[in-house]
């Protein structure tokens, strides 16, 4: 799957369009973001390393790292912005879709599903997890991946090439 991965680039998350939940902004002991841009890289054959930076409305910058295996397993925080306790294990449904198990101090306490367009240029992060009350809640984060940096390969182009000679 290695240079194929349809996660790989940048990503800004459209702020407007997300729905945040209060609770999910209290475990993360975070604020609402008013700008943030996701970072996927491949750093070996079977791992990604997503780095997230962003500012809160308040105007403080937060940044987080963590890398995990392609194909699902236990995820590793190397930056940043978790609560002392929180463990992730990633889950690797197919190309497109994935999940992230969030525990803290053992307790699951939240499940976040990532789903790519069939376009890959959008992804959609559907949050839901219960409360310090035992609350459900819910969240929708919608990014919208950035076009590849010159010099970097553009799979779009790719297959938009390919769909033109099967035409011809």
């Amino acid at each position: 799957m290695s240079g194929m991965d349809p996660r790989i680039g940048t990503w800004t998350l459209n702020v407007a369009r997300s729905r945040f939940s209060p609770a999910w902004l209290a475990v993360m002991r975070t604020a609402l973001p008013v700008e943030e841009t996701a970072v996927f890289r491949e750093t070996g054959e079977d791992e990604v390393e997503l780095s997230i930076n962003g500012t809160q409305a308040d105007g403080t910058a937060t940044s987080i790292a963590i890398a995990f295996p392609r194909q699902g397993g236990a995820v590793r925080i190397l930056k940043g912005g978790f609560p002392d306790g929180m463990t992730i294990v990633s889950t690797t449904m197919d190309r497109r879709d994935f999940y992230a198990t969030y525990m803290l101090n053992g307790r699951q306490v939240f499940l976040a599903q990532s789903e790519i367009s069939r376009d890959g240029l959008a992804m959609r992060i559907r949050t839901r997890g219960t409360d310090a009350h035992g609350q459900p809640f819910e969240q929708r984060l919608f990014f919208k991946k950035q076009p590849p940096v010159e010099g970097m390969p553009d799979l779009r182009a790719k297959k938009n090439l390919v769909r033109s000679l099967k035409i011809c």
